[in-house]
């Protein structure tokens, strides 16, 4: 199926929407297959039995020295990364960071945590400056960094501790950034001819850095403000007992990837 694509204003951005149906490629049914059986059962039932249609916005970060400096990689995994604040709107992010001063960060993409919507910053083979990097060198060379907003209901009170004012809202806004990472990936997946159950393939900023390749934060994996039990178990490779642990939220903790950081 070829994309639907049309030209927007979205929160005072002007993108290139994409319009994708990803639930029924092989990489999506992978990542389905592994999502597990307790809290996400519903989720689970809900991309098994109808295609989901992705929105995809193209708005690239073409003034960010990043994007200037016009470097290329050769795409080997995926590499999912949390906004640490409580602002759930993929545009703040965008209009502060398109900035030939904002020499610091550049990820591939935001998940906006109010409608799901995915906001594609950098073309997807370029060299971003989402990890850092660590003893065996740096992700930015070979993953694509994509940033999870978070809801405008929890405040952080120091550390990877935060309180959350509205259950509710919280909630809406997991599931509607846990879909959007699955069905972006499952896509990303596909376009690069990558195994999601590979190890390596798709991890976090603290895996990555376990790996060697990316910087230390004090955060731990997960944010999950409504106690939905999402956690890295439920997307990736998970073989018998010896699980990879791989993909969103997990109950109790705070951020879920740690916060991009330069290159």
């Amino acid at each position: 199926m070829v994309p639907a694509t049309e030209i927007q204003e979205l929160n005072g951005l002007t993108c290139t929407v994409i319009r994708v149906r990803t639930a029924g490629t092989a990489a999506s049914r992978k990542i389905i297959k592994f999502i597990g059986t307790h809290s996400w059962g519903m989720l689970r039932h809900l991309f098994q039995e109808r295609s989901v249609q992705m929105k995809l916005v193209e708005s690239i970060l073409t003034k960010n020295p990043c994007y200037t400096a016009g470097r290329k990689i050769t795409v080997k995994g995926l590499m999912l990364h949390s906004v640490g604040c409580n602002q759930p709107k993929a545009s703040v992010f965008i209009n502060s960071w398109n900035s030939p001063s904002y020499d610091n960060a550049c990820v591939h993409g935001f998940i906006d945590a109010n409608d799901g919507t995915v906001y594609q910053t950098l073309p997807w083979n370029h060299r971003g400056w989402h990890c850092g990097s660590g003893s065996k060198g740096s992700g930015n060379n070979t993953h694509i960094g994509v940033e999870m907003c978070e809801p405008a209901c929890i405040k952080y009170t120091g550390g990877s501790s935060f309180t959350c004012s509205d259950l509710a809202t919280a909630r809406a806004c997991a599931e509607r950034t846990y879909q959007a990472v699955v069905e972006l990936f499952a896509m990303l997946c596909k376009q690069y001819s990558l195994n999601p159950l590979a190890d390596g393939v798709v991890i976090s900023h603290k895996e990555g850095h376990a790996r060697g390749i990316a910087s230390n934060h004090g955060t731990r994996n997960s944010l999950n403000p409504a106690g939905m039990g999402y956690t890295m178990d439920t997307f990736g490779k998970r073989s018998g007992d010896n699980g990879r642990k791989s993909f969103c939220y997990t109950s109790g903790y705070t951020k879920i990837m740690g916060t991009a950081v330069p290159r």
